[in-house]
């Protein structure tokens, strides 16, 4: 019950009751309602004065009978008269109809005198009845407060009813289509449509979800009235109505573009917005309301204050990251077990010692030192100690030099040594300290049984020296000597030759520093030799073989080495129960990388991306539940650019290899940071698994490949395809007509149709759209579907492309030449093709060859073309655009386009797609979405053209939503050139009845 007495309705009816009889009352109290009662009296009045004069001359004549019949007569023949008396002031008798007494109202009972003369002679009373009382109780002597109570009554009723139908009629959100709404739902951005005064008309859902209000509770309200603020600093200022950006097209009918506003909730969150106003006119050019679009823009300004934070967090940091700098530096040009420069941090000091040496004029000594026998000391002890006489060498050449000296780790047990300023007698003797220091070391550091030595080769740097690589080669030659004539020596390459410097236990070995002395074992010592070179001839051979079998950027085995191991985990899975699949990856950016940062930064991607692989499968063997073998269960190779080949040895089911496909997704979400650059590598997996997918090693390799082509074709990134015959069939058929399809244009096999478009307005034909076909030699005529896939792919789409743009313009001129009507021919450009860089000046080229006017062709792309690579395109759309070229967007509404961005780009048609168009005369589901784009387009001031048009109610329908042109098998298939020019006739041109 109180929900009815709060309800407007009811709360209006009542107001307008009390209005209406406060109206009633104040016509009474002015005197211009009629009153019924004031009539009745002055007809009971007359009436009296009337008898009153008949019964005066009878009066006069002293004729009593006669006037007691008429007062009889009177009483009898008038039901409201109840009573009648001649009464005489002279004395006489008084006569009467009736014996009572006259009594009653005085309202009731009329006295009328008669005068004789000047005197009153007598005086005649009449007693009337009652005034009639009313139907209504309480009321009987007043019909005016019955015909108020009667309004009231009345109105209680009617109003509610009557006001219930005008606020239906009145409401504001009745005045946009519930299809228009719809289609307006649709989009990603808010949408509010407003009147000339403000008011909103319509809401779509993305903006009441933004603001938070409910549709039914805008609609109709002042858009101003809500709480919109200022978008930049802290505090929430208010704008004034003046400044919000609809109030301003109201005012000047000018558009306005990225307004930043922002609305308060009341509470300490605001949404950020940014406006596009655009004015909606009438005929006349009159502003009639206005379209707002919001982009809510608070998300990216929540990740820009993450952002800006975390460059605070940066700068506050940069001391450590300074000093992390250092400690990476370090590293990178250290050798992890000793702390010595590395061979390539070696190489670049070198440059510039010899750069200051010989500005200076100074001497440069180069030292090679060798651990002698230590191939021995592994064997018999182990690499762990070889590793511990390393460090204690490196640990003894350190103290032994300056600390501007370098000193590198050259090799295994090889270390490298410059020494700045010194001439060579000086070297040697330093030489010589560091050769006893070693030889003497702490018997402690080492099995009892261990004498390490070391032999020292020594080469001056001098002008004659082609190279720095020269200077190494010296020592190197001399370390070579002193190790070929004994080890535990000191030798130096001079210009003449080898010379010695210090024969220390050539001949003598110091033997527990008794004095005594033994004779060096001469065949011993060139057994040990042989050892040596065939120990550096086997590493070389295995450095050679890894190169060759491993890729150089990545170290990963090659193309070849992973063939091998498919092939043996096929044989091992026919003589037992293991089941081995292949994965073929694919890194989607590696393209992109080496084209905008260069190909250093694409082997930086490579490198991370098989770290993280080679992680993933060491996690998988127990994560997806891989069987371990002797052997390791995951095999990863590098197999082309960008592309990994990954062999599961052994899987038990499907289930396992998706578990490795979700470890690597995992693996590559994570950031990677290229140049300053960050970025997330994407990839895709094509997947084959023995025996269903192939008996041998090289077929579940190719199988895995196709998979993963199929897999590149499929929308979005991080796709995943599993192997099946289809797919090996769709494949060799594609081989064949990427084969066929090279020669095609050079043999002229290629034509081009046809199709007709109708204006709607004058049901003539308007233009051509021009639409390729292949005259296949064994396959008949084929449509663009048959072949253009592969056409893209392998960019024979540019040749076609160029080629077809060429027969348009020439199909141009031939038109000109049959009717004089304005024909222009649109051609569809393919996504690959606005991948040229030079395509505007290629298009522009064509035209101009061909006598053509850009005004006379139009190109279409299609939405995802457009939104493909936005910044591309835009440039060579405006590019187009300012030499007179008309753009159209093909199959709009099935991709995705942001309303901002069709205002912002130079187009002049929509083109709707035939899926919204086939069933407008059987189903009423896509009537909005068509009315919508129609009215957009309109709003934005764009053409539409309806494709698929196959009916007459299609055609009635889409004239009257208003469509510019139509085309579709109404009018016409698609027609070879030919016969286009015959449908231009007179008699051929208009459309069908």
């Amino acid at each position: 019950m109180k929900k009815f007495f709060l309800n407007p309705i009811f709360r209006v009816s009542v107001g307008l009751l009390m209005l209406t009889i406060s109206i009633l009352l104040m016509g009474d109290w002015l005197g211009l309602v009629p009153n019924a009662t004031q009539a009745e009296l002055e007809n009971r009045r007359k009436f009296s004065e009337s008898l009153a004069v008949q019964l005066s001359s009878l009066a006069s004549s002293g004729d009593s009978h006669h006037i007691n019949t008429t007062l009889e007569a009177v009483v009898a023949r008038n039901p409201d008269v109840l009573a009648a008396r001649f009464r005489s002031d002279s004395g006489g008798a008084d006569l009467g109809a009736a014996e009572t007494e006259l009594e009653g109202a005085a309202r009731d009972k009329v006295i009328v005198p008669i005068f004789r003369g000047d005197r009153q002679w007598g005086s005649v009373e009449v007693q009337f009845a009652a005034t009639s009382a009313s139907w209504l109780p309480g009321f009987a002597n007043n019909t005016f407060l019955a015909l108020v109570a009667f309004v009231f009554a009345l109105g209680m009723l009617l109003f509610p009813v009557f006001l219930k139908r005008v606020l239906r009629e009145l409401d504001p959100s009745r005045v946009i289509p519930g299809r228009v709404k719809a289609a307006f739902d649709t989009l990603a951005e808010g949408i509010l449509i407003l009147d000339e005064q403000g008011d909103i008309m319509l809401a779509n859902n993305a903006f009441t979800r933004s603001v938070s209000i409910a549709s039914a509770n805008l609609v109709g309200k002042k858009a101003s009235s809500l709480r919109w603020v200022a978008s930049e600093g802290d505090t929430e200022q208010p704008l004034a109505k003046e400044d919000l950006p609809w109030n301003r097209v109201l005012a000047t009918g000018e558009k306005q573009t990225d307004a930043a506003i922002a609305i308060s909730h009341g509470t300490s969150t605001l949404r950020a917005f940014a406006v596009n106003c655009t004015p909606i006119h009438d005929d006349r050019r009159n502003v009639r309301g206005v379209i707002a679009t919001f982009d809510d823009l608070t998300e990216l300004q929540e990740k820009n204050a993450q952002l800006n934070e975390t460059l605070i967090d940066l700068q506050k940091s940069k001391e450590a990251v300074d000093q992390k700098s250092k400690e990476l530096e370090f590293l990178a040009t250290r050798d992890p077990m000793t702390g010595c420069l590395n061979r390539r941090a070696f190489n670049d000091f070198l440059d510039e010692r010899i750069e200051l040496a010989n500005t200076r004029n100074q001497n440069l000594i180069c030292m090679m030192v060798d651990i002698d026998h230590f191939k021995r000391i592994n064997d018999n002890y182990g690499h762990a100690m070889g590793d511990t006489v390393i460090k204690f060498v490196a640990e003894t050449i350190q103290a032994k030099i300056r600390p501007t000296d370098l000193l590198a780790r050259y090799g295994g047990e090889e270390f490298c040594l410059v020494l700045d300023d010194l001439d060579l007698e000086r070297a040697r003797v330093i030489a010589e300290r560091i050769r006893l220091a070693v030889m003497e070391g702490d018997p402690s550091t080492f099995a009892s049984s261990i004498k390490v030595t070391s032999s020292f080769g020594l080469s001056v740097w001098n002008q004659s020296l082609a190279d720095k690589e020269e200077l190494i080669s010296n020592a190197d030659k001399a370390l070579y000597r002193a190790k070929e004539s004994g080890r535990n020596r000191v030798l130096a390459w001079e210009d003449s030759g080898v010379s010695t410097a210090q024969q220390g236990a050539t001949k003598k070995t110091d033997d527990k520093k008794t004095g005594s002395y033994s004779t060096l074992n001469v065949n011993q010592d060139v057994e040990n030799r042989l050892e040596e070179l065939e120990r550096i001839a086997r590493e070389r051979a295995d450095e050679l073989d890894h190169l060759l079998s491993h890729d150089a950027v990545t170290d990963l085995p090659s193309r070849g080495v992973f063939i091998d191991r498919v092939e043996q985990a096929v044989l091992r899975a026919r003589r037992s129960e293991d089941i081995p699949a292949v994965l073929s990856l694919g890194l989607d950016d590696l393209g992109r990388v080496n084209d905008t940062l260069g190909y250093g930064q694409g082997e930086q991607l490579l490198q991370e991306v098989s770290s993280r692989l080679r992680k993933v499968l060491r996690e998988s063997d127990t994560v997806a539940s891989l069987q371990e073998t002797e052997e390791s269960d995951g095999t990863l190779s590098k197999l082309g650019q960008g592309e990994f080949g990954i062999l599961a040895a052994s899987v038990r089911d499907k289930e396992s290899i998706t578990w490795i496909v979700r470890r690597i997704f995992d693996a590559l979400r994570e950031p990677i940071y290229l140049d300053g650059h960050s970025m997330v590598a994407s990839c895709t997996i094509g997947i084959s698994v023995y025996p269903d997918d192939g008996e041998t090693g090289v077929e579940l390799i190719k199988r895995a490949n196709i998979s993963r082509y199929h897999a590149e074709q499929l929308p979005g990134s991080n796709n995943v395809e599993y192997f099946s015959r289809e797919m090996g069939q769709r494949s060799r058929q594609q081989l064949t007509v990427e084969s066929e399809l090279s020669g095609a244009v050079d043999s002229g096999q290629f034509d081009t149709f046809y199709q007709p478009k109708m204006s709607l307005d004058s049901d003539e034909i308007c233009g051509f759209e021009a639409l390729l076909r292949w005259r296949h030699p064994h396959r008949g005529l084929l449509a663009p579907g048959d072949f253009i896939d592969v056409a893209e792919r392998t960019r024979h789409i540019n040749a076609i492309g160029d080629w077809i743009l060429e027969q348009a313009c020439m199909h141009v001129q031939r038109c000109k030449q049959h009717s004089d009507l304005p024909i222009t021919v649109a051609v569809n450009m393919s996504p690959v093709q606005w991948s040229q860089a030079d395509l505007v000046q290629r298009i522009i080229g064509i035209v101009e060859k061909c006598g053509a006017r850009p005004e006379e062709l139009e190109i279409e792309l299609t939405e995802s073309c457009l939104m493909e690579n936005l910044d591309r395109t835009l440039t060579a759309l405006k590019a187009l655009r300012s030499h007179g070229f008309s753009i159209s967007v093909d199959d709009f509404g099935t991709g995705y386009s942001a309303l901002g961005y069709l205002r912002e780009l130079p187009i002049d048609t929509l083109k709707i797609d035939r899926c919204f168009v086939s069933e407008l005369d059987t189903s009423r589901d896509d009537l909005p979405i068509v009315e919508a784009i129609i009215s957009m387009a309109r709003a934005l001031k764009l053409r539409t053209v309806a494709e698929g048009v196959e009916n007459k109610a299609q055609l009635e329908i889409l004239r009257e939503l208003g469509c510019d042109h139509a085309q579709g098998y109404y009018f016409s298939r698609p027609v070879p050139a030919n016969e286009a020019l015959n449908m231009l006739q007179p008699k051929a041109r208009s459309a069908p009845a």
